[in-house]
């Protein structure tokens, strides 16, 4: 399997190498709760739940690639991204690493039901501040995706959102908000539209100043 190469050196790969790497070893991190004797043993819920159903294509090719990975491989995968985003000189690979770790699962979730519940909070919180340094590197795939969570996540804050809406209207009309946008804000109070107008504005000023805007 490709997650178990002796023949990878992360510290002599470039970035972009860097980068393939660890989104690799990234997939498997949704299956980290099947992690015994320091190896993913995956064993499939529908075989236990639902014996007659069937799994996607990409599913299935994540636990081939994932069964039997060492645990030890995977576990340092968000630190080693973290660094990759904030330590590269490469815009593209910092932007990929920033979407990535925007929608990675927490690798080591607490045991306690409390703990649990203020982690995700916690993990929640952190993979919004992963977009938002997407966003300040021209990432409109950020832009857009913070102006969803913000609207239907975790903690909605229907002003955040609409700032993130009018952003993306103004930078990249292509996207089409218009009614999005209206939606949103006609039940904004007259303070709020005004904040948002006000956020977005800073928002674009930044933007504008980049030399390159990207799609994804």
């Amino acid at each position: 399997m490709i997650l178990l190469s002796n023949e990878f050196n992360f510290n002599e790969a470039d970035d972009e190498s860097k980068f393939a790497y660890l989104a690799a070893l990234a997939q498997c991190a949704q299956f980290m709760r099947y992690a015994q004797q320091g190896y993913l043993k995956i064993i499939k819920e529908t075989e236990q739940t639902k014996p007659n159903a069937k799994i996607s294509i990409t599913k299935q090719k994540q636990i081939t690639n994932c069964q039997g990975a060492p645990v030890e491989l995977i576990s340092p995968v968000y630190s080693m991204l973290e660094k990759l985003a904030l330590n590269t000189k490469n815009t593209e690979v910092s932007i990929q690493s920033d979407l990535l770790l925007s929608h990675l699962p927490n690798i080591q979730p607490s045991i306690t039901t409390k703990e649990a519940q203020e982690d995700v909070l916690a993990h929640y919180k952190k993979q919004l501040m992963w977009l938002e340094h997407a966003r300040q590197q021209g990432s409109l795939e950020a832009v857009l995706t913070l102006a969803i969570r913000y609207q239907y996540g975790e903690v909605p804050d229907p002003v955040t959102a609409s700032s993130y809406y009018l952003t993306l209207q103004n930078i990249a009309p292509e996207y089409q908000l218009t009614d999005q946008v209206k939606k949103l804000t006609e039940n904004l109070k007259t303070w709020q539209l005004t904040q948002a107008k006000q956020n977005s504005q800073l928002y674009l000023k930044q933007m504008e100043q980049l030399n390159t805007l990207y799609k994804w």
